[in-house]
């Protein structure tokens, strides 16, 4: 038990908390479907950002509220990509009409 509470951070531990504050983005297939939880069987085309689709507004409210990193689901549980994989055809953006299947999150 001694030895437990010794335990002292390591440099790349302490980095690590000392940016404490990380925003945490989900932005998949159920933005568009109004649904928690999907099942991977919804239909592509209903993810549609729309032209106007800012990431970079994103960053900069993120950066202004403080968090100094951010993670983005670009796959989650669903299976959706929102990324242009050649592994997946069917239910990614490569499927959809946004930016005519060559879009990016």
């Amino acid at each position: 038990m001694t030895k437990a509470a010794n335990v002292v951070p390591s440099p790349a531990q302490m980095l690590y908390h000392q940016d404490e504050f990380t925003g945490f983005i989900h932005f998949g297939i159920n933005t568009f479907t109004g649904v928690e939880w999907g099942n991977g069987k919804e239909d592509p085309t209903l993810f549609d950002p729309g032209e106007t689709l800012d990431t970079d507004q994103w960053c900069r409210i993120m950066k202004t509220g403080g968090m100094k990193k951010v993670i983005i689901t670009v796959k989650h549980h669903d299976g959706f990509c929102t990324w242009q994989t050649r592994y997946n055809d069917t239910f990614s953006v490569r499927a959809i009409p946004w930016r005519g299947g060559k879009g990016d999150v």
